[in-house]
């Protein structure tokens, strides 16, 4: 494996995120279950826009605030640090207030607990994103994100299999296990980072000189495309007994992210991104008018092909004319940009 990358590092990369998409599925698939069983719908449309509000404006704002420490104090871990714990321990708290024995007037503040939930995850991802630009530089950076895309897409395939483990195991037994998962992949990142000389790289672009409106238009095209594929899949599924598509596409990109990423090592990640911008929005089209399941098969592989492609080079190129001075900021704006589509689209009442 080439030296430039530090792959102890992107191998406790790889679990943090995972442990982040786990939590992120319990969390989606325990919210309905939770306000129906203590009585509490009347606030599901407050959550929602919590939500909607959290996952756009938090993440930059982390990543700011995670830069500004970072370049003051040379306290790379701080705002990732602060975030997780504070997350590890609403996880906790909500596993206690998730059991019978638990007050009554603890129950009634469940939908607090949640959105301070969502906060707390949206403060430390930016970060932790942020950390993938320091494990890798230049044309090793899209063999690292595949290498975090291939569990990632191992994840989003299973989960309906996560969420039968899910309800054998309970909601609160699940967020306690969800708080040891986190401290868990915390920990063993930060061990993996214990030399931090290996984090340390001379700046070649000039904080004043960042390009931020790039992360901001590759996050909001990837948002986009993403959410027309969504509603082709979603219309695709009744062709298939309502079978959900996206489990076909994610182990498709599963077994494709890596041999891509190596097959096109090289390629600039400008190129990249437009072909998979440009697959997706026609392949997008012909599905959502499509009703032969042949034609659809081949589509769907054409849209793996895609979501590969925008793994391998969407964010290796929205931080590519990012100062080391402002990585965080930049993931941040990535990530905000990214959810924007399906905030608008989520309040506008689809």
């Amino acid at each position: 494996m080439n030296s430039q990358i530090n792959w102890n590092r992107i191998y406790a990369i790889t679990l943090l995120n995972s442990a982040i998409i786990i939590c992120w599925v319990a969390y989606h698939y325990f919210q309905p279950k939770l306000l129906t069983e203590f009585g509490l719908l009347e606030a599901a449309n407050t959550l929602d826009f919590a939500k909607n509000f959290t996952l756009v404006l938090i993440p930059p704002l982390a990543g700011l605030i995670a830069d500004r420490f970072s370049n003051k104090s040379g306290s790379r871990y701080l705002v990732f640090t602060v975030g997780i714990s504070f997350t590890a321990l609403i996880f906790l708290a909500s596993s206690y207030i998730f059991l019978d024995i638990a007050p009554d007037f603890l129950k009634a503040k469940i939908p607090l607990f949640m959105v301070l939930w969502l906060i707390g995850m949206n403060i430390f991802y930016s970060p932790a994103t942020g950390f993938l630009l320091k494990s890798a530089k230049g044309p090793e950076l899209p063999i690292v994100v595949a290498t975090v895309s291939l569990a990632a897409n191992i994840l989003f395939a299973a989960v309906p299999l996560l969420e039968q483990f899910f309800e054998k195991t309970g909601s609160s037994f699940t967020f306690f296990l969800g708080a040891l998962l986190l401290l868990a992949a915390a920990w063993f990142y930060k061990r993996m980072s214990a030399d931090d000389s290996q984090n340390r790289e001379n700046l070649t672009i000039d904080s004043s000189n960042s390009n931020l409106l790039l992360p901001l238009i590759v996050g909001l095209s990837c948002g986009f495309t993403n959410l027309a594929v969504d509603l082709s899949m979603s219309n695709a599924n009744e062709f298939f007994g309502g079978f959900d598509l996206k489990i076909i596409v994610y182990v498709l990109a599963a077994l494709a992210v890596i041999p891509l990423a190596k097959a096109l090592k090289g390629l600039p990640s400008s190129y990249g991104f437009r072909i998979a911008l440009i697959s997706a929005f026609v392949s997008a089209l012909l599905l959502y008018i499509m009703t032969v399941k042949a034609l659809i098969i081949v589509l769907l592989i054409a849209i793996s092909g895609s979501l590969c492609l925008f793994e391998i080079f969407a964010f290796s190129l929205a931080l590519s004319g990012i100062s080391s001075k402002q990585t965080n900021l930049g993931a941040g704006i990535f990530l905000g940009a990214f959810s924007l589509p399906f905030s608008i689209w989520s309040l506008i009442g689809f």
